[in-house]
């Protein structure tokens, strides 16, 4: 079944393209460009989620920055969202979504330049 929004203005209707992570209903937690939009014939809301990706904490290390401060650096692994499709765009319903907020600042620059990885590989990327 595919899903097809129809009559989508592209003003007032469609929210600014953002990363963010998206909590679903299911319990996961997606990092992805996302844009908002509403479909002017059914009033029906949707996420526009575009290469969104799991991340998996493979290990944290602790990096020493002075004698008296340290910081824990995250060892992640990224992974297309669904995995057995070629498709980079996913249409969800905002119903399916929890909630959105702001990745940490290692979380958006590791997505970033792992999508940009992820173009020259298989998808599945992993970053320290």
């Amino acid at each position: 079944m595919e899903t097809r929004i129809t009559n989508m203005e592209n003003n007032e209707n469609t929210e600014e393209t953002i990363v963010q992570v998206v909590l679903l209903k299911s319990g996961e937690e997606v990092v992805t460009e996302v844009r908002k939009v509403k479909d002017t014939e059914t009033g029906k809301r949707y996420y526009i989620m575009n290469k969104p990706y799991t991340i998996k904490i493979v290990s944290t290390d602790v990096v020493q920055i002075s004698p008296e401060e340290s910081r824990p650096q995250l060892n992640l692994e990224y992974a297309p969202w669904i995995m057995f499709t070629d498709e980079e765009t996913m249409i969800v319903p905002e119903d399916w979504i929890v909630t959105t907020v702001n990745p940490k600042q290692q979380i958006l620059e590791s997505y970033l330049k792992n999508r940009r990885n992820s173009n020259e590989s298989d998808g599945s990327t992993t970053e320290e």
